[in-house]
């Protein structure tokens, strides 16, 4: 059993977002159990956001305004055009029309306006938890089922909302649920392209005039199997990929202008490929959208599905190899318990297997949000994204499906440390206490401080390059 001490820093910096001044003490009567208490809590949800249907229905809008200009641009050229003072059908020239107004509502570029608006709810919740594991598992299962901002407008104005609507209300629930919530959200079914997915012998895909059209597509039926539930050694095969594409055909969102709330699930049975599918073997008849639903409570119910998502847990939280023992244990709850994902993270917590030595390289925006706590400084949303962007793991903007990478040699780039450095002075250059630095090291670090370190900041020329010193050290890096 380690020192209370010990398993102090372990449950604010393995568990946590890190430690604040006084997290400590407050936490080492039994971190353990404070760490376990979080989890009665649930995660936070931001207040005052707006709906997934408020957020499509003012891209939609904006995208209205853009057409209408571009409709218009044609006719203003023609208008403009100078013929010695005459238009082309001999008459003058008459004012360009003027471009239509912003109507009322409609906001411009609403993409990067709401992103930041998410970031700043994010970002807003970095201060408040006194540990923060439900915010941790947040950000875990939001890279899991990774929805990448880069790919289009409508990704950046409705990644937060998948994380809020999707994420935030289930990490203690079920994993179906979350795997079914997620494959029905806005956000995934444009990401991975299922909401044009129609299938070849359906009423849409055999009228003429769906000739031309996008047909079967098989990129979230792939992801499903590969990175939400099975794991790409899982068992499954190309015509598994296929027939579960052809499960989730149909499976689109919805069109205020046909009377659907913007946004919504919806299921067009019309573009629905007929008939019997097999997937690992089970037969599943012909039952409209019900097909993908029952295959999706069927594979988050698989083995495989167990031991990959208990060795992600494992990885993300405790070491990049972690211990086999553990993640049998993880992988045990998860069947015992169908899926349940509270009782999974309580393994986790109640395992001694996962108090032991600090290893894990946090990540950058672990790095960056465990600076902020420790030293108070509040940064806008634009100064968050600035520094992560410098780091390469802006908020949502995932290099693929696969999410953000989560392990050391991602992030241990010569490159990547010199970008922390930088961050590390930004933050440094912010902090307005005027604690000692040597003091503060110990509130933050505990028995992790080491003489290198604590040397290091008294060797330090003044305060911003000691407080630099602190959150560069190896002890602040690692969890």
């Amino acid at each position: 059993m380690i020192a209370r001490a010990q398993a102090a820093c372990i449950a604010l910096h393995r568990f946590g977002l890190g430690a604040r001044p006084g997290d400590l003490d407050a936490v080492a009567d039994d971190p353990r159990a404070r760490v376990a208490a979080e989890l009665a809590g649930g995660a936070a949800v931001p207040e005052g956001m707006p709906s997934l249907a408020e957020l499509v229905t003012h891209k939609m809008r904006w995208e209205q305004y853009l057409a209408s200009t571009t409709a218009r641009r044609p006719a203003m050229a023609m208008a403009d055009m100078p013929a010695s003072g005459m238009g082309l059908n001999g008459r003058a020239n008459a004012a360009p029309p003027s471009p239509p107004e912003l109507p009322p509502g409609v906001f411009r570029l609403p993409e990067g306006r709401f992103y930041d608006k998410e970031v700043e709810a994010r970002l807003a919740i970095l201060p408040q938890p006194a540990i923060g594991l439900t915010e941790r598992l947040v950000w875990f299962w939001s890279n899991h089922f990774a929805v990448g901002v880069a790919k289009s407008g409508w990704q950046r104005i409705t990644a937060g909302a998948f994380e809020r609507e999707v994420v935030r209300p289930r990490v203690l629930g079920r994993f179906a649920d979350m795997l079914k919530a997620s494959t029905r959200h806005f956000a995934m079914l444009t990401y991975l392209d299922n909401s044009n997915s129609i299938g070849p012998n359906s009423p849409a895909g055999r009228s003429p005039s769906g000739a031309g059209r996008a047909g079967l597509n098989e990129n979230l039926a792939r992801e499903i199997l590969e990175l939400h539930t099975l794991g790409v050694d899982g068992g499954y095969g190309q015509r598994d990929v296929e027939n579960l594409a052809r499960m989730l055909t149909g499976w689109t969102t919805g069109d205020a202008r046909k009377g659907a709330v913007a946004g919504s699930f919806v299921f067009n049975a019309a573009a629905h490929e007929p008939g019997a599918k097999v997937l690992l073997g089970r037969t599943y008849p012909e039952a409209g959208a019900q097909e993908a639903l029952d295959a999706l409570d069927e594979l988050a119910r698989k083995p495989a599905t167990a031991r990959f998502i208990a060795f992600k847990l494992c990885r993300h939280f405790v070491a990049d190899q972690p211990p086999e023992a553990l993640v049998q244990a993880l992988a045990e709850t998860y069947r015992r318990t169908d899926g349940d994902l509270g009782a999974v993270t309580r393994a986790l917590v109640e395992s001694d297997l996962a108090w032991g030595e600090r290893v894990k390289l946090r990540t950058p925006q672990e790095f960056l949000a465990a600076a902020l706590r420790a030293t108070g400084v509040p940064l806008s949303a634009e100064g968050f994204t600035l520094i992560l962007r410098s780091l390469a793991q802006r908020v949502w903007d995932v290099p693929g499906p696969n999410g953000f990478p989560d392990t050391e040699a991602a992030w241990l780039s010569p490159a990547n440390f010199r970008a922390r450095f930088e961050a590390a002075s930004v933050v440094a250059e912010h902090e307005r206490t005027d604690r000692d630095v040597g003091e503060l090291a110990a509130a933050i670090l505990g028995p992790a401080l080491t003489r290198e370190t604590s040397e290091g900041l008294r060797a330090a020329p003044n305060r911003r390059e000691a407080i630099a010193v602190l959150l560069l050290s190896p002890e602040f890096q690692r969890r």
